[in-house]
């Protein structure tokens, strides 16, 4: 039977280890699943995904039940199932999927605290319904899988907040160009931009092919801060990296290797601009430590709760614009396959 909520029993089988005496031990992140309690509403690959990363965190505990969640359809029996994992937990990890988006919002009018995955499937009307039904309630709503919390990205955030320019390439050999890669790219671009867009200007270039090959996206804001996006699959060498220039610094990062470097400008007597460059070395190598950090720090200082995914539902709002600018150029192009 496929895991639904989270079934332990499938996946322990699955993912069982034999220590040196030759008997099966649980992993470590099976292992230490204690005292927090959370909810996994997915099918069998999302939960086995989230509790990879759940597992990486200490005294945390999975509530868990049979219900399939693999396949598909209106969801009416389950809901009365579910209810009372539901109210179990502190914290539920949700797929949006949309059949199973009854579910988050049973989470959240239950007053839960939802870490909401595959965001990129939504449009911008559908997650304000959700943002909306979290501030009702008065519990966070974060997008789980942001690049927001890329190891090399998360302790850097910073100077995206206070950047002038902002640029973000990505190339994926060989694979069509996702609804999916330009949502997320776009997200990291947005973050914490506080100024309303004032322009944006989208390209495509078809080479040969029915899809497109590749994406050039510049977002203005009124305040002149400029964001920028490049997104391919012609290259040979997967790419994802991503840059921010201030009045302050230049940081460089690339979120595949997770390394980067920042270079802080300083002023002389005779005020002349040095660059003193520092490589970049990130304290964790997992998002999921980032995610949590997140959670149990950060959300406690922001005096906008809800600025995160705030950024999450502007960055679905501008890739249905940059959709609409490619519609004019390619008759046949009508959105992006979401992945």
């Amino acid at each position: 039977m496929n895991p639904g909520l989270v079934t332990l029993s499938t996946l322990i089988n699955d993912l069982l280890v034999e220590n040196t005496n030759g008997k099966p031990k649980l992993p470590f992140y099976l292992r230490n699943m204690h005292s927090e309690p959370m909810l996994i509403m997915g099918g069998k690959q999302f939960a086995t995904q989230v509790i990879s990363k759940v597992g990486l965190q200490p005294n945390v505990e999975v509530v868990h039940t049979k219900v399939d969640l693999d396949t598909p359809r209106t969801l009416n029996g389950e809901l009365s199932i579910l209810q009372q994992p539901i109210q179990q937990a502190n914290t539920v990890f949700c797929s949006a999927q949309p059949f199973q988006l009854p579910l988050v919002e049973m989470a959240l009018k239950n007053s839960k605290n939802v870490l909401l995955f595959e965001t990129y499937l939504l449009d911008k009307e559908v997650l304000h319904q959700l943002l909306e039904l979290a501030l009702e309630a008065r519990c966070y709503l974060v997008n789980g899988d942001a690049l927001f919390f890329n190891p090399v990205v998360f302790p850097y955030i910073y100077y995206f907040q206070h950047a002038k320019f902002t640029k973000l390439k990505s190339n994926r050999s060989n694979q069509p160009i996702t609804r999916r890669s330009l949502f997320y790219c776009l997200e990291m671009l947005l973050w914490k931009m506080k100024s309303p867009v004032k322009n944006i200007h989208a390209k495509g270039v078809r080479l040969g092919t029915k899809y497109l090959n590749m994406i050039h996206a510049r977002i203005e804001f009124e305040n002149d801060t400029v964001a920028q996006l490049e997104v391919s699959n012609i290259k040979e060498d997967n790419r994802l990296t991503v840059e921010a220039i201030s009045d302050e610094a230049w940081l460089q990062l690339d979120l595949l290797s997770k390394t980067g470097s920042v270079q802080r400008l300083e002023s002389d007597e005779e005020l002349i601009r040095n660059i003193q460059p520092q490589h970049i070395i990130p304290i964790h190598t997992h998002p999921a430590n980032n995610l949590f950090d997140y959670i149990n720090n950060d959300l406690s200082k922001e005096v906008h709760k809800h600025a995160q995914f705030e950024n999450t539902i502007e960055a679905a709002k501008i890739l249905t614009q940059i959709e609409e600018q490619l519609k004019r150029s390619y008759s046949d192009f009508s959105y992006f396959q979401p992945e």
